[in-house]
């Protein structure tokens, strides 16, 4: 697999698969708190994970609606929430 990194604004780097038209990124890393948040498409085998958050819910594609009870984070909320002040 190819991959693509992006060094992000506000501290935070994220790694794509490529060639993908849609960005499917795999992770997110916080610099200022050295965090990983990992995209479930990351693994073969998802199965061993449950939702618990979706984060950037206010940027997500028209048809992408996850059911279930666990938090939503906007993208202020997320980065509110995971960078340090």
């Amino acid at each position: 697999m190819k991959v693509a990194y992006f060094d992000q604004r506000d501290g935070m780097e994220r790694m794509e698969k490529e060639p993908d038209p849609c960005g499917t990124t795999l992770f997110y890393f916080l610099k200022p708190t050295r965090h990983y948040t990992m995209s479930v498409g990351a693994f073969d085998d998802p199965s061993p994970f449950r939702l618990v958050r979706e984060i950037f819910i206010d940027r997500k594609p028209n048809g992408y609606a996850f059911v279930g009870d666990h938090e939503r984070w906007t993208e202020s909320e997320t980065f509110d929430r995971l960078t340090p002040p």
